[in-house]
């Protein structure tokens, strides 16, 4: 039987703040907005979430709202519903908010979110300030989120996941790039469909190790443009580096 949590707007969802190797499944996190900014947070090592939805979340974005936290290692979402997640104060939706937020900074630290499911929120799947830790998106499914998934780290795999209706289904830059966030992340077999934007690299990336997008498969109704304000299919900035 699904356990639900009603925080109504005053309580913190559920944290697994310092324990490890536990299991929370079969949960329904709705209405969290006190403290800190995660629905269902996991931090320490070897701690999962499966079969657990976190709904309508609500903490300002510049805590960075999200309906999932995980740092630390080992950690996962499996078979997961991340759901109307967002900062309500904030008509801009701007893309600090999230369903499923991933902090892949301490060394051979590794971040799992696998089969899960994220709707309407500003990113579904986003990677935010990565360090030496890596994280692998696998399997999971976005549904008209601004940005299908948000971010980049080195070693990251971001693989057979589908993006539907977004903005931007793949955007690969993050805003405080560092010695982590320049090379060898992996984007493959992911499917967009009926994005504004179908993939765009920024320009803190792409740099010395690389990054691989391949054997992916992008559609679009739009007619394509050529500025911003058009419906670019794929779209690489490098203002910051000069061009042979």
């Amino acid at each position: 039987e699904e356990a639900v949590i009603d925080c109504e707007y005053k309580g913190h969802g559920l944290w697994a703040g310092a324990g490890d190797w536990t299991l929370f499944a079969d949960l329904k996190i709705i209405r969290p907005n006190f403290s800190e900014r995660g629905g269902m947070l996991l931090h320490g090592h070897h701690n999962g979430a499966q079969n657990v939805t976190v709904e309508d979340a609500s903490w300002s974005r510049s805590t960075n709202c999200t309906g999932f936290l995980l740092r630390g290692d080992q950690n996962l979402c499996h078979r997961c519903v991340g759901r109307n997640n967002y900062d309500r104060d904030d008509p801009s939706r701007h893309w600090n908010s999230s369903n499923y937020l991933t902090y892949p900074e301490g060394s051979n630290q590794t971040i799992y979110i696998l089969d899960s499911y994220s709707e309407n929120s500003s990113v579904g799947f986003k990677i935010k300030h990565a360090g030496k830790g890596q994280v692998v998106f696998h399997g999971n499914l976005d549904f008209k989120s601004q940005y299908g998934f948000g971010g980049m780290d080195d070693n990251s795999e971001i693989s057979y996941n589908t993006f539907m209706n977004n903005g931007t289904g793949l955007g690969m830059a993050i805003s405080d790039p560092n010695d982590f966030t320049r090379g060898d992340m992996h984007v493959h077999h992911n499917t967009v469909l009926k994005a504004y934007r179908t993939a765009w690299v920024g320009d803190s990336y792409s740099q010395d190790g690389g990054l691989r997008v391949e054997d992916n498969v992008f559609s679009t109704p739009r007619v394509l443009g050529s500025r911003d304000t058009d419906a670019l299919f794929f779209s690489i900035w490098q203002y910051k580096e000069e061009l042979p």
